[in-house]
């Protein structure tokens, strides 16, 4: 059977293929007849080359693949700034040869929960103390006491190095009055999303997802090796923070989610982070083996190396394509999915009419001509403010900026946390991993049938209830499983944020919001280390009720945006508005 299709003016024959992808969008979508609805979108494209087939499947393992190295880098500064025991040195009597064991028992205050109080040394004659030797000196301490019981800060420190032979807490000195700079090593590296995920978006958009990809994996592998080799904390601290700006999750993300058929979205997107969850439960295996910081930083640069195979590999999308005007560069990625996957395209000058009319429908405009600083800024600056045209989009967009904010903020919280509840960290680690696996999964059919917004809302809420339990810190056990339980409603929640603000705006600013998104995630991954590592320190509970709050805040904020499920992909703003 042939059937006739129309758009924008011409008219062409489409195969058997074409008509089923017709009954089955039409029987989705409530639309009937194949019009400009149907034919002028690149689902129409996708389907026609085979999608969803083999040609797809292999794409979206290499684009998932891109998230499996970034959980070693983001997740590891527990491991890579580990804290053991430490004390002051207190040279006078480490030159007498006392032993560990009696410079702590003579000279180091205790807490009141008797751990060390690494921080201060008790002010006693400790010349005396030479003299006189341990024995007389423990028998009677008053012998070198000048009867005050004063404390003084330490002007050097020792570390117990039995666990791990070296941290970068242990070779700058990160604690006590320099403890906020080992929180610094970790807010720099996920809060430099403030900036680096806008322009990573931006740029992604300007270049293409495939060159992008590229550019990102090549300054990963080379920025990962010369941290290994940092000569002080602030070289530690650029690195680290370049290794984040280069992070290629947001453009593989866009590629996966762009090749993607209506029916497809909702598992590609929630499948996505399964690398991630993979990666993360590996690390605590790898730190594990590895105790040495510099080595085991060379270890978590490594898995990168598998994503070289992209500049072979790694197609662009035929969407950007096509948005870009390059259409004999957007049909040879169609011929090529066509033949993975076994199918038969119609003729080229029949899908060129297609992609015209998919570009004339978004109304893209200049992306051909010579490109200028000044061009590039106000284009930047136009599809900003694409999301703030109406009072509509402004509310849609503050919603979503704050549930970004509020979901990076719990996320890396909560993952950060093991030693706020002093368990195995290890093992905490671990199981954050693992939970990561069933969250992927439990979105795959809660959001095929409850919905995004539903499935968002019930999270937030899931996760605010379990945190109000964690909060009974009598009970460690009890504290350790709802912190876990958040653990699996937060990271479920974040992984449903990137596929369902990319199904609320138009593809000329889809990856420019989703940068923008991720540059104010980045303010709540900057605040998290330091709520726990400062405030956790004085009060264990108070980063858990300030989580538990901002999560149900958020939950009753994505009441008021709209649902995308079963909805295609709005190509501009004034889909939007439909």
């Amino acid at each position: 059977m042939e059937n006739i299709c129309t758009y924008d003016g011409s008219t062409v024959q489409i195969s058997k293929e074409t008509d089923r992808f017709k009954r089955d969008t039409e029987n989705e979508n409530g639309h009937d007849g194949l019009g400009e609805t149907i034919s002028s979108t690149v689902e129409y494209l996708l389907e026609l080359s085979g999608s969803p087939g083999r040609w797809n499947y292999f794409v979206f393992f290499l684009a998932f693949l891109g998230g499996f190295p970034l959980p070693f880098q983001q997740l590891s500064y527990q491991f890579l700034g580990y804290t053991p025991d430490f004390w002051c040195h207190i040279e006078t009597l480490r030159d007498a040869n006392w032993t560990t064991e009696q410079i702590i028992d003579i000279a180091i205050p205790r807490n009141e929960d008797g751990s060390l109080e690494g921080c201060k040394y008790l002010d006693y004659n400790y010349t005396k103390a030479v003299l006189l030797g341990y024995d007389a000196v423990k028998a009677d301490i008053n012998l070198i006491s000048s009867g005050s019981n004063a404390t003084l800060a330490c002007p050097a420190r020792e570390f117990n190095t039995t666990e791990y032979s070296s941290t970068i807490t242990t070779e700058w000195d990160l604690v006590c009055d320099r403890r906020a700079l080992y929180s610094t090593t970790q807010g720099a590296t996920t809060g430099i999303f403030i900036f680096s995920s806008y322009v990573s978006g931006y740029l992604s958009d300007i270049f293409g997802r495939r060159r992008m990809a590229i550019i990102d994996v090549s300054i990963l592998l080379m920025s990962g090796v010369a941290t290994a080799l940092s000569t002080n904390i602030w070289m530690y601290i650029s690195l680290k923070m370049i290794f984040s700006i280069f992070s290629c999750y947001t453009s593989t993300f866009v590629l996966a989610l762009e090749l993607c058929t209506i029916s497809q979205r909702s598992y590609v997107g929630n499948l996505f982070a399964l690398p991630w969850a993979i990666g993360y439960m590996i690390l605590p295996v790898i730190c594990y083996y590895v105790r040495s910081w510099r080595n085991l930083q060379l270890a978590l640069t490594a898995p990168v190396l598998v994503l070289v195979f992209y500049y072979w590999w790694l197609p662009e999308s035929p969407r950007w394509l096509i948005h870009q005007g390059r259409f004999n560069e957007a049909l040879k990625v169609l011929k090529n999915a066509a033949a993975w996957n076994r199918q038969t395209l119609p003729s080229d000058q029949k899908l060129i009419d297609v992609m015209t009319a998919i570009k004339s429908k978004a109304d893209i405009e200049g992306e051909s001509e010579e490109r200028s600083l000044l061009r590039q800024v106000t284009k930047a600056w136009k599809k900003f403010m694409g999301a703030f045209t109406t009072r509509k989009m402004v509310l849609r967009t503050c919603i979503i900026l704050f549930c970004w904010y509020s979901v990076s903020f719990i996320y890396y919280g909560v993952s950060l946390g093991a030693t706020i509840f002093n368990v195995n960290l290890y093992f905490y680690v671990f199981l954050g991993g693992l939970l990561e696996l069933p969250s992927y999964l439990f979105l795959c059919p809660a959001t095929a049938f409850l919905g995004r917004k539903k499935t968002f809302v019930f999270l937030y809420i899931l996760c605010a209830v379990s945190i109000l339990g964690a909060l009974d810190a009598s009970n460690s056990h009890v504290t350790t499983v709802c912190s876990l339980v958040s653990k699996f409603a937060i990271t479920a929640a974040y992984q449903l944020a990137f596929l369902y603000t990319g199904e609320l705006y138009g593809t000329e600013t889809r990856t420019t919001i989703l940068g923008l998104c991720n540059s104010v995630s980045g303010i709540g991954s900057l605040t998290a280390p330091y709520i726990n590592d400062l405030m956790g320190v004085i009060d264990p509970t108070a980063p858990y009720y300030m989580f538990g709050i901002v999560a149900g805040v958020s939950a009753f904020l994505t009441l008021f945006l709209p649902e995308t499920r079963k909805a295609h992909l709005p190509e501009s703003m004034a889909d939007l508005e439909d």
